[in-house]
Order: structure tokens, then C-alpha cells, then sequence
């Protein structure tokens, strides 16, 4: 299975206030890791696990709550 490190996302809101500030659990310079079908690790960038590929996610914006990782083209 093909896991993928989505990088350098500037705020990722994970509903869990232990993985970040306030009850809406907020990381700056986060980053996460995926694969298929699930969210595998979620936490600051420069504790970024390695994975078989890597999304520079530095350019992207949502306005919005994102379902991953469909948006990414990601989903089969």
C-alpha cells in the first residue's frame, strides 16, 4: 500500500484538541500522512514521518472542511 506525506500545510484544522491549539485542535506548519484508504499520522511538519511519496501542500487553500484524500485526486 502506498503511503503519501501531504507537507507543509500552513493551518490544518483536525478536530482534536490534543494534536493541536483550542478545542479545534489547530496545527501551523502541519503535515500529515495517508494512504489509500485512511489518515495514518497527523502532526507538526518537522516531525513528519517518511512515507513513499510527498505532497509539497505549501501553495494550496481551502476555505473550507476537506475530506481527504479525495480532493487530491487521491481516491481510486
Amino acid at each position: 500500500m502506498t503511503t503519501r506525506l501531504i507537507k507543509n500545510i500552513g493551518e490544518l484544522t483536525t478536530n482534536d484538541p490534543t494534536l493541536g491549539r483550542r478545542t479545534a485542535g489547530r496545527l501551523h506548519d502541519a503535515a500529515m500522512v495517508i494512504d489509500e484508504d485512511r489518515v495514518l499520522w497527523v502532526g507538526p511538519n518537522a516531525q513528519a514521518p517518511a512515507a513513499d511519496e510527498s505532497i509539497d501542500a505549501q501553495d494550496c487553500a481551502s476555505s473550507r472542511f476537506v475530506d481527504f484524500p479525495y480532493p487530491l485526486g487521491l481516491r481510486r
